[in-house]
Formats: C-alpha cells, structure tokens, sequence
C-alpha cells in the first residue's frame, strides 16, 4: 500500500505540472504494483497476489485524494 501512495503521490506532483487529470496518476501505480508481483512470482517462486496489486492501488487513491488536499 505505501509503495502506491508514494508512486501517485510522486506522479501526482509531475502531472500537476502539466496540468493533467490526477487521476492519470494511478496508471504507473498499476504497473509498479504488477512489476512488484510478477518479481515475486518469477524470481522468488511465489503467487501472484492480486491482493496485493489492489492494495497497493488503494494506496494510490489515498495518495492522489491526499495530493488533492
């Protein structure tokens, strides 16, 4: 969950620069929590957890409604 907060809090930051929908924000969250994954399934052997891919995109809701505040 902290790892998607800090990417969409981070991409929130450079979309506000270019003043773009922040909600675009979640996108590279997505693929950070699915490359996270797909480490642990192909180096360490273990399931991918799509509880964990949707926890850290929980993350990145909080992270953008925080930016937002």
């Amino acid at each position: 969950m902290f790892a998607g907060l800090v990417v969409s809090m981070i991409v929130c930051k450079a979309l506000h620069a270019i003043d773009v929908y922040l909600i675009f924000a979640l996108v590279p969250a997505f693929f950070v929590m699915t490359g996270k994954e797909s480490v642990d399934y192909y180096y360490r052997k273990e399931q991918f957890d799509w509880l964990d891919v949707c926890a850290g995109m929980l993350g990145a809701i909080v992270g953008v409604f925080l930016f937002l505040l």
